[in-house]
């Protein structure tokens, strides 16, 4: 069967955000942090190229079942080989920075 295409996202964790804002509860997970916040806020505001199927470790695997996660943790090579394109997020303040230098290179 053909795997639909995908755009896996690679991001640092941080710390959870206790704020209900922050909820996604259709995974019923609690206080994801701010930097995948911030990610999803990016990816879905982008107009230019929109991205229809994410996947995102803290969502799509049960953190709580230390048996799915090890299973899952495995399969992560072929998870990223497979997707259409992987974006790595590092954060909105080095984003800024990039944007920075960019300008000042100039």
């Amino acid at each position: 069967h053909q795997v639909p295409q995908y755009v896996a996202l690679s991001y640092t964790w941080g710390c959870p955000i206790e704020d209900p804002y922050f909820r996604v509860s259709s995974n019923e997970v609690d206080g994801i942090g701010r930097n995948l916040y911030e990610a999803l806020k990016r990816l879905t505001e982008n107009n230019h190229e929109p991205v229809r199927l994410i996947w995102i470790d803290q969502l799509c695997i049960n953190q709580d079942d230390l048996e799915e996660r090890a299973s899952q943790v495995s399969l992560m090579d072929v998870i990223y080989n497979c997707c259409q394109k992987v974006i790595v997020w590092l954060g909105e303040e080095l984003e800024r920075d990039i944007a920075d230098f960019r300008a000042l290179h100039r």
